[in-house]
């Protein structure tokens, strides 16, 4: 039996939405970009890249002295005598006292000229004073002149080694991701880290050589060598761009004229938290100078193995500085929190893998307070 035909029931759809068009002059087409996305990225990329070798290359600059300063320099520099060794670690620390003051101002001048052309003004002075003391005359040779020659130099680096961590971090945070923003900031540390690592395995072959031929010349081959890691690193970070927030508040004329006195105004609670958090990574420098004094001249440890240690040491924490990021992320989604949101002119806190915080992007000496304490 056949069946009734059945109406077949149609759906009325939604009419789809029209979008306006815009009248051309004849001749003229208009495409869409859709490279914004992938350009960001890539800048990113670029400036994780160039933070991770610009630190590593300046931080060989900065921690050569402190190898030379455990091994050699208190025969150089200083008068004879069991206060030499002292000295020769009292310029180590020189550095360290500089170090908050080179934050502040060079913070200070990158919120108001922009990060890129402070970077550039940093690693000149630290490539220079670190030339510079492979030039200089000994004791036997000047006197009281070489320690003091010995100290500006030092304080020079003190003053440069400020300004790296926190403009590569804020410069990096500025171009990273919003949902990867602790995994970029690391790679500015873990640079630092490997500088370490690089200016210790320099040393390893410089320290075997027969004790006359290396106080009278072999000394001042890493530091003159460090001419060349500064053509180096000025190259790459040449390559670098501002970061479109910066290039915006200083279209709109929204640069603050005095970063230091609102930083201090509105954000010193943050600054006291951020420089106690830093106070940990004072380990690393009494490992890297003091502990390789020590082994080496009182235990009787071989130079060259020590050496060897404080690399391996510091190549691990070359690597842990990324994973921390990548865990960071992790722990993120997995819990449901939300990373800090960035406002519109935010830069990262510290260079030692902590979040960045809600300061304002033209503020970046916020930085300074773990840089007058880190490594």
């Amino acid at each position: 039996m056949e069946k009734p035909h059945q109406a077949r029931q149609t759906v009325p759809q939604p009419a789809r939405p029209t979008l306006p068009t815009v009248p051309l002059p004849e001749g003229n087409t208009m495409s869409v970009s859709t490279s914004a996305p992938a350009q960001t990225k890539n800048n990113a990329k670029i400036a994780a890249v160039s933070g991770f070798v610009g630190s590593a290359l300046e931080y060989y600059d900065f921690f050569i002295f402190g190898s030379a300063a455990a091994l050699i320099f208190g025969k150089l520099f200083f008068a004879p005598g069991p206060s030499a060794m002292l000295l020769s670690f009292a310029t180590v620390g020189v550095a360290y006292i500089a170090r908050p003051l080179g934050a502040v101002i060079c913070g200070h001048l990158g919120d108001k000229f922009g990060r890129k052309r402070i970077l550039l003004l940093t690693l000149l002075l630290m490539g220079a004073s670190t030339f510079l003391i492979g030039c200089l005359p000994t004791y036997n040779d000047i006197g009281m002149a070489a320690p003091i020659l010995v100290v500006a130099l030092r304080l020079i680096q003190g003053l440069s080694a400020g300004g790296e961590s926190p403009g590569s971090s804020s410069l990096t945070l500025e171009h990273a991701p919003e949902n990867k923003r602790a995994f970029y900031t690391s790679w500015t540390m873990s640079g630092i880290m490997f500088g370490i690592v690089l200016s210790t395995l320099v040393f390893i072959p410089v320290a075997s050589m027969p004790e006359d031929q290396l106080l009278a010349w072999g000394w001042r081959v890493p530091f003159l060598a460090s001419a060349v890691v500064t053509v180096i690193a000025f190259v790459l970070r040449r390559l670098l761009e501002e970061p479109p927030v910066f290039e915006e508040a200083k279209a709109q004329d929204e640069v603050v004229k005095v970063p230091l006195v609102t930083l201090f105004r509105h954000h010193w609670i943050t600054v006291t938290r951020v420089t106690a958090m830093s106070l940990f990574t004072i380990i690393n420098t009494i490992i890297n100078v003091f502990a390789l004094s020590y082994a080496t001249s009182v235990v009787g440890v071989d130079k060259g193995l020590m050496l060897t240690v404080i690399a391996v040491a510091n190549l691990a924490a070359v690597a842990m500085g990324p994973l921390a990021g990548i865990l960071c992320h992790a722990v993120q989604v997995e819990s449901g929190a939300s990373v800090l949101p960035v406002r519109k002119r935010s830069v990262a806190v510290a260079p030692d893998g902590i979040l960045p915080s809600q300061i304002p992007r033209s503020q970046s000496t916020i930085c300074c307070a773990s840089s007058g304490t880190e490594t």
